[in-house]
């Protein structure tokens, strides 16, 4: 718990950091050749699945469809993920695959919370969710172990910031945004989700300009969070259990 809670102190900040810098890069169009390459192309395909489902007649597209829909696809997701036995699947991954299969089929519309006036609440609870693991750390936990933990969440930071600069070299991402995703592995989902968005609220200037630095980074780092913790977190955690 007190690992959990401290790494979090040291991923948010970095990352905010490393995103509010990849966002004005993007706002300055210093996209790189790979990534001006992917741009024009997400924007043309407009979906990877073939067959959509006719849209709902905007007058039904009221708050309270829109939640219901989502609810209904969330739901979903999370009763699967605790119904398929012997192969464990977080509902948070679950959730995000149906999502993206909702939205391509169009039974989800495109920013569906922000048309629902929802985004705002959906926000506060994630918020909520954060700060329940933050205020977990008192001073009597971080007094016996703040030096080891210290030393090694500076040092797991170093190695992230430079394996991250080397790798997103060779798939031709900037070094803050291979460090920023590198970091997700310090506190995921849903801190991956309002860190991009505070990027985008903090540099962007317009709309516009917001949805710019959002379609950049924000798929980046949620795949990222779910990755990184939700995944590789629970894979390596069960290796090293069994070794010592």
């Amino acid at each position: 718990t007190l690992l959990v809670v401290v790494q979090g102190f040291v991923g948010y900040p970095l990352a905010s950091f490393c995103l509010t810098r990849e966002a004005r890069r993007v706002v300055a169009g210093e996209l790189t050749q790979v990534e001006a390459a992917v741009q024009p192309k997400a924007e043309m395909d407009n979906g990877v699945l073939k067959f959509r489902l006719p849209p709902m007649p905007e007058k039904y597209q009221t708050s309270f469809v829109l939640i219901a829909k989502t609810a209904i696809v969330a739901y979903a997701a999370v009763s699967l993920a605790n119904a398929i036995p012997g192969v464990p699947i977080h509902p948070y991954v679950m959730t995000l695959i149906f999502g993206i299969i909702a939205a391509e089929i169009g039974l989800l519309e495109t920013d569906t919370l922000t048309k629902a006036n929802a985004f705002g609440l959906a926000i506060l609870a994630l918020m909520a969710i954060i700060m329940t693991n933050l205020n977990q750390a008192t001073p009597e936990m971080l007094a016996g172990l703040l030096a080891p933990l210290v030393g090694t969440l500076i040092l797991g930071a170093i190695g992230i910031f430079i394996a991250s600069s080397l790798v997103g070299r060779m798939v031709g991402l900037t070094p803050e945004m291979a460090s920023a995703i590198g970091l997700s592995a310090l506190f995921g989902f849903p801190g991956t989700f309002i860190l991009s968005h505070e990027a985008a609220k903090a540099i962007a200037t317009n709309e516009e300009e917001r949805q710019q630095i959002l379609d950049h980074i924000l798929p980046k780092m949620l795949v990222a969070g779910f990755i990184t913790v939700t995944i590789a977190s629970v894979v390596m955690a069960g290796l090293f259990a069994n070794w010592f």
